[in-house]
């Protein structure tokens, strides 16, 4: 049985398949602007509690 185990592991080392590595996502000010939200519009409660673009 060890020997089985053994060529298991020899033909496994040697069939073993690089996984290419992904490259970090750059990202422009703009986009992470958009993420956060920072352009959106905000919105307040009025008198009467209508609700109001700021």
């Amino acid at each position: 049985m060890r020997s089985l185990e053994s060529e298991i592991r020899k033909w496994a080392k040697k069939n073993k398949k690089e996984v290419p590595k992904k490259k970090p996502e750059t990202l422009s000010r703009r986009d992470i602007e958009d993420l956060m939200g920072i352009n959106k519009a905000t919105y307040r409660r009025g008198k009467g509690g209508a609700i109001r673009q700021k």
